[in-house]
């Protein structure tokens, strides 16, 4: 993260719950204060309806803000997704911080989801597709030739 800072880039990086510390202090944050933007997204797709909300906060308000000097703000991401099939709920709450200015939740709810729209596709091809898992060659160099080739077969 510093090597972004320094040179002057962005970034929105996500908060884990063995982070405590920073989780803790962006829980606390979102628990006392009023988000400065919201937005809220229904979608239905691959069998399941999904309900987006993503809250943004002034991480200033916060605790962290001294030992992360770009901090700016803090994005709340809720998703309740039911299962069309089974009727099964799920609920996920993700945390993230970043150095921009944007107060638009709808911005870094594009961001974020695009983010993990490659990330997952990338994954899918790697473990559908080329059966990366299953490769059972690993002798010297052949497990990395396997991989630098893979997208190329």
């Amino acid at each position: 993260m510093a090597s972004i800072v320094s040179h002057n880039l962005n970034y929105v990086a996500q908060i884990k719950r063995n982070q405590k510390t920073l989780f803790n202090d962006i829980s606390d944050l979102i628990n006392h204060e009023k988000p400065l933007d919201s937005f809220y997204e229904i979608e239905k797709d691959h069998g399941r309806h999904s309900k987006w909300y993503i809250y943004v906060y002034d991480a200033f308000k916060g605790n962290k803000t001294k030992e992360w000097k770009s901090l700016k703000k803090y994005i709340e991401v809720r998703k309740f997704s039911r299962n069309v099939k089974t009727n099964e709920v799920s609920e996920s709450i993700r945390y993230y911080m970043t150095n921009m200015d944007s107060n638009n939740a709808e911005f870094y709810h594009r961001g974020i989801r695009n983010h993990w729209k490659i990330e997952n596709s990338l994954h899918w091809v790697k473990d559908v597709f080329h059966n990366e898992e299953k490769i059972e060659l690993k002798i010297g160099m052949v497990p990395l030739i396997l991989l630098l080739l893979a997208p190329l077969l």
